[in-house]
């Protein structure tokens, strides 16, 4: 499910027919490019090698372990092994846990499911204190993790800082470079083109915390 629709985006600029259809590709392109930039801004990672970043649910095969900073925080300086920190934000669902040092991920390094618990908005999988699991492994890329994550419902402000970014790059088709613009030709200075603003502010929230 893309961020926002084809529809919507047309309710929000000047001079397009919400019923003509001759426009959709170049929207449809649009809409992923914005998907692409903000969940850079956020810091999300590839779902897979090759693939564009994204806000959308994905599927994630990831690897944490040692000091990547992945176990969760007790205390300051303080690494509590029973609590894995997902990077990728909200999480949906866990798929599998396998935990090997010796990289393997076998059937038999499979952590059972119900050794654990997922808190998904914070990303956090906590071992049960009665697991047999016990702990996760101290150990570089000890722990494989295919969970699924990204937004199933898009925030109603994610849409609009989407909306707003389309929106802008439509006006930077006559404004791109300007920091003034008329109708009459008149000079014109240069400027770097950014993230506008609001919608930097608009996706403040959901920028990935060991991001900020």
């Amino acid at each position: 499910m893309a961020l926002v629709t084809a529809a919507e985006v047309k309710r929000r600029l000047p001079g397009f027919d919400a019923s003509d259809t001759d426009s959709d590709t170049l929207i449809a392109e649009l809409i992923a490019a914005a998907d692409e930039v903000l969940a850079l801004h956020c810091g999300y990672p590839p779902h897979t090698v090759g693939t564009a970043p994204s806000l959308e649910t994905q599927t994630y095969t990831r690897y944490y372990g040692g000091d990547d900073g992945h176990f969760g925080l007790t205390r300051a300086f303080d690494v509590d092994p029973t609590v894995l920190q997902l990077d990728v934000l909200p999480v949906t669902s866990i798929t599998t846990i396998h935990d090997d040092s010796n990289w393997a991920y076998a059937a038999a390094d499979l952590v059972d499911s119900g050794d654990y618990t997922e808190q998904g908005e914070v990303g956090k999988v906590y071992l049960h204190p009665d697991s047999v699991q016990g702990s996760f492994t101290r150990y570089r890329r000890a722990a494989k993790v295919v969970f699924v994550a990204g937004w199933v419902t898009v925030p109603d402000q994610v849409k609009e800082a989407a909306l707003q970014l389309i929106r802008h790059w439509v006006k930077l088709q006559t404004t791109q470079g300007r920091t003034n613009v008329t109708k009459r030709g008149s000079s014109n200075a240069m400027r770097r083109e950014t993230l506008p603003e609001s919608v930097v502010e608009l996706m403040h929230p959901f920028v990935l915390p060991w991001v900020l």
